[in-house]
């Protein structure tokens, strides 16, 4: 990448998720069939997972804090959170996504 380049990435957003978890807000895990999640996700805890691997294309879940770091450990530059922008993203993925850009 170029100096001055930018790098924009859309992770499963974790945190909000792990909150209303904690706080016992079922809530935010009502029609999560909507969110793309199989029929199977009908606890919280199943949610959480899914959310975490996707079957088996995630490997790791974020929040803002630990993936700015990450990318400035990379080299970058900047990170900073973005919002959805439907020139770039998927319209299925704009709920629960953290999208960060950074630049190089």
């Amino acid at each position: 990448m170029q100096p001055t380049g930018l790098f924009r990435v859309g992770v499963p957003e974790a945190e909000s998720l792990l909150v209303a978890y904690a706080n016992g807000d079922e809530r935010r895990f009502r029609d999560t069939e909507k969110w793309g999640h199989p029929h199977w996700c009908d606890t919280p805890m199943h949610n959480i997972n899914y959310l975490f691997r996707q079957g088996t294309e995630h490997k790791y879940a974020y929040d803002y804090e630990t993936l700015a770091k990450m990318l400035m450990q990379a080299g970058f530059s900047s990170a900073a959170p973005s919002e959805f922008d439907p020139a770039f993203d998927s319209e299925s993925r704009r709920i629960y996504t953290l999208y960060v850009e950074a630049r190089k």
